[in-house]
């Protein structure tokens, strides 16, 4: 009797435990709507604080010389756009608070994408042009090559650099200034002029995260590609893909960079006692040092032990792991994939040993602490300038200079 109780309740028990778990179905489906609308404004402020952060040293030099200048419009232009575009971000990372109570049908968080927007065809279209690019370099090879030298020329041009050609030294040839200031505030807000090739690099898979796989050496393709087809400007491509393949360097490679720096500052140290001296031309016209014979060679000896100390850590890369695995891999991507009787394989070593590797990477990489003391003398002269324009306005602080001084 027991057992046919159970049997003839069996179909109640069902019939709640679907409805729980359908309504656990639900509760969970509004926590992932959520947690992926959560996802899509953070993803949204870390992308638009990582181009804020790639724009800022143009925007404090836009900044400079509005101050030096004493134009106050174009300063508070750039000076508001930038806080507008930051409490964008704040807003961004505050979206939507966490609701306390899932339960009382919380509002439908599916932020939606942009290709809702859009007509079937359309979308699909889009689609396939997307998937073309990330993993068809053939594809993306021909697009390339397709483009005008002067837009293929940009792909490659860093972010702080202005398409009108401007130094950081300022402009003899000045524009009106309601044109600089628009021009200005657009170059501040307009992230995909220069970040073009940064989205390429995240759309198509590196070496390292696919070893083995169908679209591995899809970078190699496409650079061996351009060189094959000697592309104008496909040498600073390759140099600024290159660079993209570094990332940081792991300690070993830092311990022996630095040993090295250190024993050659120290022991070059007696070549700065001779730099006021000028060279002058000699009798045949010939450009001499100006140093004395004895010191001439000891200059000489000095720089050819220090060479020979940097290529050997070179040499030994295995072990001191100066050189990333990820470039190397691409390296030797590029050069297998070039017709072996073409003039472009045999220079290939050459071009990516001399206008890569020393004068890219090692040129960038030795010279970082000397950047970096650079930097640290121009924060000290700005500080400096603001102690001395406060000593001229107000010239009764005489404590603080005598604390200076």
């Amino acid at each position: 009797a027991s057992n046919m109780a159970q049997r003839e309740g069996s179909p109640m028990a069902g019939l709640s435990e679907l409805a729980y778990l359908r309504r656990l179905q639900k509760y969970q489906k509004r926590k992932s709507d959520y947690i992926d609308h959560r996802l899509h404004w953070l993803e949204t402020s870390c992308e638009a604080r990582h181009r804020m952060l790639q724009s800022a040293k143009d925007l404090r030099h836009e900044l400079t010389e509005s101050i030096q200048s004493g134009d106050r419009n174009k300063f508070s232009v750039l000076f508001n756009t930038f806080h507008t575009f930051r409490q964008a971000c704040n807003e961004w990372d505050t979206q939507s608070p966490v609701i306390e109570n899932m339960n009382n049908h919380p509002p439908d968080y599916r932020s939606g994408s942009f290709l809702e927007g859009l007509s079937p065809d359309t979308r699909d279209t889009l689609l396939t042009f997307l998937s073309h690019v990330s993993f068809d370099p053939f594809f993306l090879l021909d697009r390339l090559l397709g483009l005008p030298d002067i837009t293929f020329t940009a792909l490659s041009r860093p972010y702080s650099q202005s398409l009108t050609g401007t130094s950081i030294f300022g402009n003899h040839l000045r524009q009106p200034s309601d044109r600089t200031e628009h021009e200005n505030t657009e170059r501040f807000l307009d992230f995909s002029r220069s970040d073009v090739l940064a989205l390429l690099l995240k759309l198509i898979p590196m070496d390292e995260h696919t070893p083995n796989g169908p679209f591995s050496g899809a970078w190699g393709i496409i650079c061996a590609g351009l060189l094959s087809y000697q592309k104008a400007g496909s040498d600073k491509f390759v140099i600024t893909v290159m660079n993209a393949h570094l990332g940081q360097l792991d300690k070993t490679a830092r311990h022996y960079l630095d040993t090295w720096l250190l024993e050659t500052i120290r022991e070059g140290d007696f070549v700065l006692y001779h730099a006021d001296r000028r060279p002058f031309r000699n009798n045949k016209g010939q450009l001499s040092s100006g140093f004395p014979n004895d010191d001439a060679k000891a200059v000489d000896d000095f720089f050819a032990s220090a060479i020979e100390k940097l290529l050997l850590i070179l040499k030994d890369n295995k072990l001191t792991r100066l050189i990333p695995s990820s470039v190397l891999s691409l390296a030797k991507s590029i050069v297998a994939r070039l017709d072996p009787s073409s003039q472009q394989q045999q220079a290939a070593p050459y071009f990516l040993c001399t206008r890569w590797l020393f004068a890219s990477y090692l040129s960038s990489l030795i010279t970082s602490p000397e950047r970096i003391l650079h930097e640290l003398a121009h924060r000290t002269r700005l500080i400096m300038e603001g102690v001395a324009y406060s000593w001229y306005v107000k010239p009764t602080l005489a404590a603080p200079r005598s604390y200076v001084l």
